[in-house]
């Protein structure tokens, strides 16, 4: 014990009992106090190691594991997703009449087939219809915009030369008008001399259609075997010519 401190430990070794050790431990007086022994709670207890065989721990790496939907990386893994079936989206549209006014103010005409295409729009503002605007529909046909729907009907009585030159037909528009776009690839081979340039060809087909241009990837610049055409035709049967 240190100096100076009322209480303190003891640490006493002896072979005795610890009943025995403490009945006299409490019997004894040290410098006028009594010395009171506590066996339980200042002994430890002597732990008798086995020397026998010791189990094995096993021991596991416990790492991080990133959750999915609830399952980890070995849970998707082991269990085969299936293939879910997509349903397909289906978009209705229900026309208002305010989408489709600027169609009760057109005229839809089909244009013939020797007409120049760059002087189209010149010739139809000099013939006096009072349109406001011109657009294409596919090649064959024109869509011609006015401001007002009397307007448009006055267009269509009106009997102007170069209109009849220009179109084969002018009418207001049709639930059934769409773009149409015919065209057809001609094959010319084995043709004269004399025969081999632009106005013969464009002569040649002048009954099936209008020859919109030419793929001259067959001619070379050594021999002359024959020559591609692109020709826009309101026929889909086939064409087979041959020259005398």
């Amino acid at each position: 014990m240190k100096l100076g401190r009322r209480f303190g430990v003891v640490t006493l070794q002896s072979h005795q009992l610890q009943d025995i050790l403490k009945e006299r431990l409490n019997l004894i007086w040290f410098n006028s106090y009594k010395l009171r022994a506590n066996m339980v709670r200042f002994s430890k207890p002597s732990i008798n190691l086995s020397m026998g065989k010791q189990e094995a721990l096993s021991k596991t790496n416990q790492t991080w594991t990133r959750v999915r939907d609830g399952r980890n990386y070995v849970d998707l893994v082991k269990t085969p997703e299936r293939g879910k079936t997509l349903e397909a989206r289906t978009m209705i549209h229900e026309t208002k009449d305010e989408d489709v006014e600027w169609l009760h103010i057109i005229l839809v005409c089909v244009i013939a087939f020797d007409v120049d295409y760059t002087a189209l729009k010149t010739k139809l503002m000099q013939s006096g219809l009072g349109m406001i605007g011109l657009k294409f529909l596919g090649a064959k046909q024109v869509i011609l915009t006015f401001n007002t729907y009397d307007s448009m009907i006055e267009a269509t009585k009106l009997e102007a030369v170069e209109c009849e030159i220009i179109f084969t037909e002018i009418r207001p528009w049709l639930r059934a008008d769409r773009a149409i776009d015919t065209f057809t690839w001609v094959n010319i081979s084995g043709l004269p001399l004399a025969a081999w340039n632009k106005d013969c060809i464009t002569n040649i087909l002048a009954a099936q259609g209008k020859v919109i241009g030419y793929d001259l990837s067959s001619v070379g610049h050594s021999y002359i075997s024959g020559v591609h055409v692109l020709n826009a035709t309101p026929s889909t049967d086939s064409c087979m010519t041959e020259l005398n």
